[in-house]
């Protein structure tokens, strides 16, 4: 699975064979089944993690009951929480596997050190993390001013690749609709 992990960082920076080297010793697969929780709300996050293969998600309990799907991981994705990786504080969301799934985790005190050492390394992750926060930006001001209709639309940009494999339940989760309105959405558009 590091194969996959070494192809998405050669894809976006040249690292040497010695650089990659050193990323692999301090990264740790794991195999997460389908429907397993790997982040547990109200936990501790210590890892930097990455989707080699499989599909993850994101997502909160409301006062309801009701689940409220956060984001969507396929491979090539990072997953975590950041903010409880560098504040050491609990999670607010967990996660599960939608599938069979290899995620790669890197603990923070190696990450931190591998950012240290491999310049490489740490332009790569200064730019994606950079990254990262205009995407949330982005995300909480289209969740707070698009209907839904609107937010499957842009479900279907972001995730056109893997939008199949992911369950009706979840996708209208997702854009905050029920799954009967969702299909109503589905069918106004397919006309």
């Amino acid at each position: 699975m590091f194969e996959n992990f070494s192809r998405y960082l050669l894809d976006k920076a040249a690292f040497t064979t010695t650089e990659l080297n050193q990323i692999k010793a301090v990264s740790h697969i794991i195999k997460v089944q389908k429907d397993e929780l790997f982040v547990q709300e109200g936990s501790i996050w210590p890892y930097n993690g990455f989707v080699c293969n499989g599909l993850v998600r994101s997502f909160t309990i409301d006062d309801y009951g009701n689940e409220c799907t956060l984001n969507f991981a396929p491979a090539d994705y990072w997953v975590g929480d950041r903010a409880s990786l560098l504040t050491g504080k609990p999670v607010p969301f967990s996660a599960d596997a939608i599938e069979d799934s290899h995620i790669i985790l890197i603990e923070q005190k190696d990450f931190h050190e591998l950012c240290k050492k491999v310049d490489t390394f740490n332009t790569l992750m200064s730019g994606m993390i950079q990254k990262n926060i205009e995407i949330t930006h982005k995300y909480i001001n289209e969740s707070i001013s698009m209907n839904e209709k609107e937010k499957y639309c842009r479900f279907l940009d972001k995730y056109k690749a893997v939008s199949h494999r992911i369950p009706h339940d979840m996708i209208a989760s997702y854009v905050g609709a029920t799954p009967d309105i969702l299909t109503r959405i589905q069918k106004s558009i397919s006309k």
